[in-house]
């Protein structure tokens, strides 16, 4: 594949970082993986890069989340997975099939606007964290 031969370093490199953070704060998926390919020009195609994220973060989190409550984290309440890993994919589901008829520049805005509340989030309870 003509974008693995000539990215490999920046793949690499972006799936250390985003591997690390995830490690430390949680999974930074969306949030950090897909501006880092379109920046690093690994896509030039907004959905690409999703997909590396759909792909390459819901397996390994699924891995860990395994490996956390073998180690006794207890970071996993087995009913309220299934629900809401139900109601998460039938929602993700319709979400992609309906999302072609939606411009990437809107997108691109959703996202932008999600970031930012969720940085203001982390911001304003940072505090609250002893």
């Amino acid at each position: 594949m003509y974008i693995m031969d000539k990215n490999i370093i920046v793949i690499s490199t972006v799936a250390i970082i985003c591997g690390i953070l995830a490690g430390l704060i949680g999974s930074p998926g969306f949030a950090l993986i897909v501006p880092l390919l379109l920046i690093s020009k690994v896509f030039d195609n907004f959905k690409l890069a999703l997909g590396v994220y759909y792909i390459g973060v819901i397996l390994p989190d699924l891995v860990n989340a395994i490996v956390y409550t073998v180690h006794n984290y207890e970071i996993l309440n087995i009913n309220i997975n299934i629900l809401f890993s139900i109601i998460f994919a039938i929602s993700s589901g319709l979400s992609v099939y309906f999302s072609k008829y939606i411009h990437d520049r809107y997108k691109f805005y959703l996202a932008g606007i999600l970031q930012i509340f969720i940085g203001i989030w982390y911001l304003y309870h940072a505090k609250n964290i002893l």
